[in-house]
């Protein structure tokens, strides 16, 4: 990807145009992929000061380990919120 543009206000809001390059044979042709009605989300995860290190590197650790799905370790992030 070369580069990005959002359309946030009006008529295309919440579509994202992506540019780049796409090769081809022995050259390179111009390409754009559009996509429609994106959701945003930040996700803040507040340092060790905030949350136990050890069990955020724990809910990291079973994610990268597939023992946890990204769903859930997004709910358990938002049950350990709900306790501060």
């Amino acid at each position: 990807i070369l580069d990005a543009y959002e359309e946030a206000f009006g008529a295309s809001m919440g579509t994202i145009y992506l540019f780049g390059k796409v090769k081809m044979g022995d050259t390179y042709k111009s390409c754009c992929v559009v996509v429609k009605n994106i959701q945003r989300c930040v996700y803040a995860i507040p340092n060790d000061s905030i949350f136990p290190s050890h069990e955020l590197i724990m809910l990291e650790q079973e994610v990268k380990d597939s023992r946890l799905s990204p769903e859930s370790f997004r709910g358990k992030l938002h049950e350990m919120a709900s306790k501060l």
